[in-house]
């Protein structure tokens, strides 16, 4: 049987018209399913009798279930540990704000990459996940959510565990799901994708028209820093990467996110600073760096800028006309935030 979830509005068509149905069927199945969050097929009263009964035949609706929860002290971050149905585990988090929510979604079990200042990078590759089970983390977190919210109004970040743009056919499904009207009907502007610097992915969202909010994990300003911080620079070179980036925003002008996480003695020195200003100058695009300070991972023997360092960094960042945030830390007591997930609760 297949999991109708695993299917995009076009493909629930095809699977309508195939079994003598309506194409407008797969329409009203998919409001169900996003919109009034139906959890079977018997309940769906506006389709036919003998449609419930060939969809009970055939499909089946399938997602990953939830194992554990935890709420942060302050309330304002919650972690899920979900199961698929292989067995395999996986977080996401939500995070809540004063004027909206936020889900933060993972797109692959483990990863390849091994990020030196990512938890989810010593776990190793495990799998893709299926569409579902990235959609199904929207379900997850929708109960936790305030009345009313998530209606379309919640933003959907692909920063959790993983690299999206290497699960590309997959991630691009899940994101068709997301901004389906009958289906999350999330805005694209509400959708950001952050890549650790895929090259190929990003070119393919240009080829496929995917206009989303571009997050590039940057953590260092010259190839030999990188290298060791975010390994798969090694396949993409910074020039390629800022191209590619060129290339993004003139596709799809909305500001490009750097993320740069600012570690003590490893790229927060001056150099680096005034190397960043000149890059983000020569790029000749608008964008944005967000500063993270660094959460203790137990990989490398990191430590953290010091708060004046990144206050400095930010200060002359804005004085050169940049526009630059620091990441406010969330869920950092429950290994939520940046760079802390892996695949366990604590």
């Amino acid at each position: 049987m297949k999991n109708i979830l695993e299917l995009s509005k076009a493909e629930l068509e095809k699977e309508m018209t195939g079994m003598s149905a309506k194409k407008f069927n797969a329409s009203q199945i998919m409001e169900w399913i996003y919109i009034k969050h139906a959890g079977s097929f018997d309940v769906m009263s506006n389709l036919p009798l003998s449609l419930r009964e060939l969809l009970n035949k055939y499909f089946v609706m399938e997602k990953p279930r939830v194992e554990q929860k935890l709420v942060s002290a302050s309330k304002d971050t919650i972690k899920y540990l979900l199961k698929c149905s292989d067995g395999i585990l996986v977080e996401s988090v939500l995070m809540k704000h004063i004027d909206r929510h936020t889900i933060c979604l993972s797109s692959q079990a483990g990863c390849a990459y091994g990020c030196a200042m990512c938890a989810t990078g010593s776990m190793g590759f495990k799998r893709n996940l299926s569409a579902a089970e990235i959609t199904g983390q929207v379900f997850a977190a929708l109960p936790d959510m305030d009345s009313g919210e998530y209606s379309g109004k919640f933003n959907v970040v692909f920063m959790g565990m993983g690299e999206p743009l290497a699960n590309y056919d997959n991630f691009k499904k899940a994101a068709g799901v997301l901004t389906e009207k009958k289906a999350f009907g999330i805005s694209a502007r509400r959708i950001t994708v952050s890549t650790c610097g895929v090259v190929p992915g990003i070119e393919n969202m240009i080829r496929d028209g995917l206009r989303f909010n571009l997050s590039v994990s940057l953590h260092a300003v010259n190839d030999r820093v990188r290298d060791m911080l975010v390994p798969v620079n090694k396949k993409y070179r910074l020039e390629k990467l800022f191209t590619a980036c060129a290339k993004y925003f003139a596709f799809n002008p909305d500001p490009v996110t750097f993320e740069y996480v600012m570690i003590k003695s490893v790229n927060d020195r001056e150099d680096d600073l005034k190397e960043l200003i000149y890059i983000i100058s020569d790029l000749k695009i608008d964008c944005k760096v967000n500063l993270i300070p660094y959460n203790r991972v137990n990989i490398k023997e990191f430590s953290a800028s010091s708060q004046k360092t990144i206050d400095l960094w930010r200060e002359t960042l804005e004085k050169e006309g940049v526009i630059c945030s620091v990441r406010r830390e969330m869920g950092a007591d429950i290994n939520a935030a940046c760079g802390q997930l892996a695949g366990g609760m604590v």
